[in-house]
């Protein structure tokens, strides 16, 4: 799947048709006003025409490959230039692949990579993957001391026992033995 994104961002959409099935099927996002299924080659470059009415330039960076036999999900950012306006933007993408024989022969197009994951029946990997980002923002937020940040993901997401969000202060705690009993505090203890 790299290979096939490398190309395209290299020599533009008709050097990504290595890397595609002749019989490809290519989803819009489904929540698009004229969304279609493109067919093929000439479906493929039919898509990527119309876009590049809209965009003077676009590359594509891929973020993730979560592999899971013949499907891939591709979590990727489109970056680029607004045709008439010059205006740059930024896109995150998350498309489901079937590769077939080293082919990509399908692509399905998604808003987040929790439906992605769910179309592909992932859908409590999806809900952990979640989970450890919520983590790893409230670690984020505490290590910071943005301790209003912390407070509102914990209470979002019902971490830890309710009693324990009374008591979180509004600043970071600072050397081990205060760490410590600002922990206990909100995990054990009194």
């Amino acid at each position: 799947m790299r290979c096939a994104v490398d190309a395209f961002n290299r020599d533009g959409p008709e050097a990504a048709l290595a890397w595609l099935a002749p019989d490809l099927e290519w989803h819009d996002l489904p929540d698009l006003p004229d969304a279609e299924i493109y067919r093929g080659h000439r479906g493929f470059l039919k898509a990527f025409e119309q876009s590049l009415r809209i965009w003077s330039s676009t590359t594509s960076n891929v973020d993730e490959i979560i592999d899971h036999g013949e499907q891939m999900v591709l979590c990727a950012r489109n970056i680029g230039q607004g045709r008439g306006s010059g205006a740059r933007f930024e896109q995150r993408i998350i498309g489901v692949w079937t590769v077939r024989n080293r082919l990509i022969a399908r692509a399905v197009w998604f808003r987040t990579r929790a439906e992605a994951l769910k179309a592909m029946g992932l859908e409590e990997w999806a809900t952990s993957q979640e989970n450890v980002e919520v983590v790893q923002a409230a670690y984020a937020a505490w290590n910071g001391g943005d301790m209003d940040a912390f407070r509102e993901l914990v209470e979002a997401r019902r971490v830890g026992p309710s009693r324990a969000l009374s008591w979180v202060e509004r600043r970071s705690c600072a050397g081990a033995s205060n760490c410590a009993r600002v922990a206990s505090r909100l995990f054990g203890g009194d």
